[in-house]
């Protein structure tokens, strides 16, 4: 979760690590403060950017093994 001094760049690599477009504000004693939204930085700061990050947050996640795969004879 971002503070609420941290750099641009550091919340956009956070939405685009975890492919989220919205993520908690915590001040300096760890408390809530507000929400920023992927839309929040591309009208207030910088929108080149905020599509960037846009676009990774898009891309479909890749999938979490969970067991055998039917192919390789398991059960869904």
């Amino acid at each position: 979760m971002p503070s609420e001094d941290e750099a641009l760049e550091g919340v956009l690599a956070k939405m685009q690590a975890s492919q989220i477009r919205r993520l908690p504000v915590l001040d300096q004693a760890a408390q809530l403060v507000g929400m920023v939204s992927l839309g929040d930085l591309a009208v207030r700061s910088d929108p080149e950017a905020a599509g960037f990050t846009l676009a990774d947050i898009s891309e479909p996640a890749p999938p979490v093994p969970t067991g055998a795969s039917a192919a390789a004879g398991g059960a869904i």
